[in-house]
């Protein structure tokens, strides 16, 4: 076995214990198994994934150090300069390496293991951290059986996934010819998988490692569209008198989350905070100009801080800061106080301050070009749209406005739509851009958006039950749920450019993904592992497994 060395780590071992879960296997094994993935995970987060040439490159090493032979190929997509705000086009890359069986498992059936290389790159702009996602790495914390990271994202979701591949290719268990499939660009709009040529997908069978549950085994994924509003000319400004003043209004403490796993919770977020504010003005015969809103980071996301500048006149600042005073009890009786705390259990908080105009460069939107942008905030879609028929427990449709900005007269909204019924996405979103195009008009308006289909597995199909003998004899997980889920999975990209291939999504249980809370629980990598190598072990007689 030879583990490629790729910059250094503080983990710290002797913290690691025993998985309490695991039957069958030596002490000592499952801790080989357990330091290879951890391993594996410390040096591809050591590599800036904001970009897939590096991890390609690392990918490319390692694969020549144990000899795999790989493909690779390039898409574009779009994304934006932080410091410019200007919009460019950049190159990603997929790459398949190709593991060689075990000998006497070369008559087995290929099987694909596929994962995603990008990770959502947010950091603690509350706190303040200092990060650079294009050059640093994650720094990454490891206690007990937790990992998590220092102030960013921890990008579990999905190098994990990658990491538990690696040590599967490299680990002593027998298995057939491998393919490990890896993406780019998943969290933006799914590029990578939408590029692949179908004859990459050389097999019937497909295990998908970007699932955050070790309990459960998934079987169907949720539709998404991801949503870019761009105005293409700035706005003309607008430029106060002596008798407004500017307020400033900085929303903190709310938890934030994924926005398709963690929809049905009810989390408020920050843009409904300020658009209900601001609309509560309009009401009370306010004229409120916006100079400035920073609301979240991605579009799949739900906001957890914003900042909003705008003026009022000097005379309604006592009315201002009742309105705001009066809407904050709201929103705990319809959230409830659970939900509005943020990833360190600090309660919800929205601080307003005034200062005079002193400032004559400082630009503001004319009256009705503000009261344009928080109307259609208030009337966008904003989380659950609909429960499935028949099933209560499970979202149907859904959206997420998870990052607005304007900043200098220009303007931009991401917004992540999901549903499991793909004809009501498609209109859905239809009904977005028509509303975006009603406010600011479609001439003014530079609209992207990409769109992936729902998936829908026979969850008693023979993979995914192989997968569920696999825990049953490999871990002492007492109930193992067959589960749909409403979030995206790029599982319904390859059901698309493969018919009758045979998918499934499983992985070790992360909490908080894409927040700088996120956490990977250790101590579920051995039997995520353990299971995915008995179904590798096992997939020549996969149609003899009954239904269970």
């Amino acid at each position: 076995m030879d583990i490629f060395s790729y910059g250094n780590s503080d983990f710290n071992r002797d913290a690691h214990t025993d998985h309490p879960n695991k039957k069958n296997d030596s002490f000592l094994n499952m801790d080989r198994q357990k330091m290879m993935i951890e391993n594996y995970f410390e040096q591809i987060s050591a590599i800036p994934r904001l970009k897939t040439d590096r991890i390609i490159a690392f990918l490319k090493d390692w694969a020549d150090s144990n000899g795999f032979k790989y493909g690779t190929n390039s898409f574009t997509y779009t994304v934006k300069d932080t410091l410019t705000n200007q919009k460019r086009e950049e190159t990603g890359e997929n790459i398949w390496i190709d593991v060689p069986a075990t000998q006497g498992y070369e008559n087995y059936p290929n099987v694909i293991l596929q994962g995603h290389l990008d990770m959502v790159c947010k950091k603690d702009d509350k706190n303040g951290k200092d990060h650079n996602f294009e050059t640093d790495p994650i720094d990454i914390i490891a206690n007990d059986n937790f990992i998590t990271a220092n102030g960013t994202t921890l990008g579990a979701d999905n190098g994990i996934g990658i990491a538990i591949m690696m040590a599967i290719a490299t680990g002593t268990e027998p298995h057939g010819p491998l393919r490990l499939l890896m993406t780019g660009n998943e969290e933006k709009g799914c590029e990578g998988a939408e590029s692949l040529d179908p004859s990459v997908l050389n097999s019937d069978y497909l295990i998908n490692l970007d699932y955050e549950d070790i309990e459960q085994i998934c079987y169907s994924s949720a539709g998404n569209t991801m949503i870019s509003i761009n105005k293409i000319n700035k706005f003309l400004p607008e430029y106060l008198s002596y008798n407004d003043i500017i307020g400033t209004l900085n929303i903190t403490g709310l938890p934030g989350g994924h926005s398709g796993l963690k929809i049905h919770e009810k989390r408020l977020p920050a843009n409904v905070v300020f658009s209900t504010f601001l609309q509560e003005l309009i009401k009370e015969g306010m004229k409120p100009k916006l100079s400035l809103i920073k609301s979240g980071n991605e579009a799949n996301a739900i906001s957890d801080i914003a900042t909003v500048v705008f003026s009022i006149q000097k005379k309604d600042e006592e009315n201002v800061k009742n309105i705001l005073s009066n809407l904050q009890p709201k929103y705990y009786e319809e959230y409830g106080s659970e939900n509005l705390k943020d990833k360190d259990n600090n309660p919800f908080d929205c601080k307003l301050s005034f200062k005079e105009y002193k400032d004559p460069d400082m630009t503001f939107l004319r009256e009705e070009d503000s009261a344009s942008i928080i109307n259609f905030l208030n009337e966008l879609p904003q989380g659950v749209l609909n429960m499935l028929e028949g099933n209560n427990s499970l979202v149907e449709t859904s959206s997420n406005t998870g990052q607005i900005s304007l900043d200098n007269l220009s303007l931009e909204f991401g917004i992540c739509s999901r549903s499991c019924n793909d004809e009501k996405l498609k209109k859905l979103r239809n009904d977005i851009c028509d509303l975006a195009n009603n406010y600011f008009g479609s001439h003014e308006l530079n609209i992207k958006s990409t769109f992936s289909p729902s998936w829908n597995e026979d969850p008693n199909s023979s993979l995914i039950n192989l997968i569920k003998e696999g825990y049953d004899l490999n871990t002492d997980i007492e109930e193992v749920k067959k589960v749909a889920v409403h979030a995206g999975l790029e599982c319904s990209i390859f059901a698309l450019k493969k018919l009758g291939i045979h998918l499934v999504s499983m992985g070790p249980t992360i909490d908080w993904a894409h927040t700088t809370k996120e956490t990977l629980h250790t101590d579920t990598l051995t039997p995520c592992m353990d299971v995915v190598n008995y179904c590798l072990k096992n997939i020549n007689v996969i149609d003899n497994i009954a239904e269970i």
